[in-house]
């Protein structure tokens, strides 16, 4: 088990190395296989204690690097406010556009909407927080309704000023 980790671990860096590996077994066998690879790798992670409070990550990278965001035309800009969750509305029907996150604005009387790419979980944490997201305002028509969106690719917690 220890020679499968540690090949595993060297190389295994991508699924079509895997599936580059598992070309020419028995689909039996490459189940198997594909078994060991994912509890290796599992296992290799770092294990999350219980019962322990995470931190707050103060600075986070989100959108940057992916290509829909890279693509996206407009320029970068920073927007501060309180980050709100809202839980999607269920059993709507259509090409709707749903964004759980809005950011209240703190320098304007308004709020955006913050697209997270379906990836409802990455700002989960910063709920009610106040923070400074770096992104391109985009402005989105769907099935006749607008959607002013800023579309972050940091993320930064603001800490208020010291009265001192």
């Amino acid at each position: 088990m220890r020679r499968i980790q540690k090949f595993v671990h060297r190389n295994m860096k991508s699924s079509s190395s895997i599936n580059k590996v598992l070309i020419g077994f028995p689909l039996g066998i490459s189940l198997i296989i594909t078994g060991i690879i994912m509890v290796t790798i599992n296992a290799s992670e770092p294990e999350k204690k219980s019962g322990a409070k995470n931190k707050l990550a103060a600075k986070k990278e989100l959108f940057a690097n992916k290509e829909w965001y890279k693509n996206q035309e407009g320029k970068e800009e920073e927007f501060i406010g309180i980050l709100h969750y809202i839980p999607p509305v269920k059993g709507v029907i259509g090409f709707n556009r749903s964004n759980p996150y809005r950011l209240e604005l703190l320098n304007k009387k308004e709020s955006r909407e913050v697209h997270v790419g379906g990836d409802i979980a990455i700002l989960k944490e910063y709920d009610k927080k106040k923070v400074k997201l770096i992104g391109k305002e985009v402005r989105m028509e769907v099935e006749g309704t607008v959607h002013n969106e800023i579309w972050p690719a940091f993320l930064e917690l603001v800490k208020d000023k010291d009265p001192s």
